[in-house]
């Protein structure tokens, strides 16, 4: 497979651990965890806001990470629910108070600067490929494991 295998694991996983440092250090400033980042950029572009359901669909993490960083985010002042009377809370809407838009304001443009800095050496015309090439992959590599999946559950069968 001339290297192809190791040079695409190790990639990736330096660009995850990298991405996942620079959550971390960025949201140390506003004493948050890097979990809350995908769930204030979200929040931030859904005045209205959104349940944990819908979170945790958009940013693609499971219900109780979602969860949990949706009640840091709470203890910080920085959402709340709202429930119009609902009563329960799984349902209820979750907005950003006025703390937390100018947080996610901020991380936007930090986010915005981490995504330059590392594309920096890219032209336009690149950038445009890269991340079409990146999101083949994706999806490619999705529709791999829900066919190993599908067939491992058949075997069981």
């Amino acid at each position: 497979m001339d290297g192809r295998f190791e040079k695409f694991t190790s990639d990736i996983g330096r660009l995850y651990r990298c991405i996942q440092k620079i959550k971390k250090l960025e949201m140390e400033e506003f004493g948050l965890k890097g979990r809350t980042v995908m769930c204030l950029f979200y929040l931030y572009q859904q005045e209205e806001g959104m349940t944990v359901s819908e979170l945790s669909q958009k940013a693609d993490e499971d219900m109780a990470s979602v969860s949990r960083a949706v009640q840091d985010l709470r203890d910080h002042g920085m959402a709340e629910f709202e429930t119009h009377g609902k009563g329960n809370k799984y349902r209820a809407r979750v907005v950003l108070t006025e703390k937390g838009r100018e947080t996610a304001a901020s991380v936007n443009r930090k986010a915005a600067k981490a995504v330059e800095t590392g594309g920096s050496e890219l032209n336009e015309r690149e950038r445009v490929l890269f991340y079409r090439m990146m999101g083949s992959i994706a999806e490619n590599l999705e529709a791999y494991t829900e066919e190993m999946e599908r067939e491992r559950e058949g075997k069981r069968s």
